[in-house]
């Protein structure tokens, strides 16, 4: 194969300026803020040694102190539930994407309004304890809504439903 005219093509020539410095090609989040994935990699090493790989010492003891503190977190549900939820919520039913967003969002302004009495009555400790009470996710408000949808439906479209949707939030719930 053979240009009909070769001339006419245009030579390349290498790229001799500069890139803007456009910084880390990765997103840079405070792991901190997410307290649900920090303990997601802090048990996924701890199973790591457990299988029976060979895993640095600092890397053991920083993964049992995070389990340490952040088992205690009642963020975690909120943040689970919310990682879950951005994955299945295309695809589940109107209705109970309706109901289980309600719940979200309840949970969401109980756990702002908390944050807010809390701020406000620092110094009580009843209103302290009220308020890290009021911010427990609510796993049985999300069991009976799975169950009070799923109890509407045929039961072969509901086995299906939680088979291939609803297992990751039931998972949750059980936990």
């Amino acid at each position: 194969m053979s240009l009909d005219d070769p001339s006419a093509v245009r030579l390349s020539t290498p790229f001799r300026g500069c890139l803007p410095d456009y910084g880390e090609p990765w997103p840079t989040t405070n792991s901190q803020e997410q307290p649900h994935l920090v303990l997601r990699d802090a048990m996924g090493t701890v199973r790591d040694v457990l299988a029976g790989w060979q895993v640095p010492d600092t890397m053991v003891q920083s993964a049992l102190k995070s389990i340490d503190t952040l088992v205690y977190d009642d963020r975690l549900c909120l943040l689970e539930f919310n990682e879950i939820m951005s994955n299945i919520e295309a695809r589940l039913p109107t209705a109970l994407k309706r109901s289980l967003n309600a719940l979200r969002n309840d949970v969401a302004s109980d756990a702002a309004s908390s944050d807010a009495a809390s701020s406000d009555a620092a110094s009580s400790d009843a209103a302290s304890s009220d308020a890290a009470s009021s911010s427990v996710f609510p796993v049985g408000a999300l069991q009976t809504t799975i169950e009070q949808y799923t109890n509407t439906l045929p039961v072969r479209q509901a086995k299906t439903l939680q088979d291939e949707l609803l297992n990751p939030l039931l998972e949750l719930s059980n936990a």
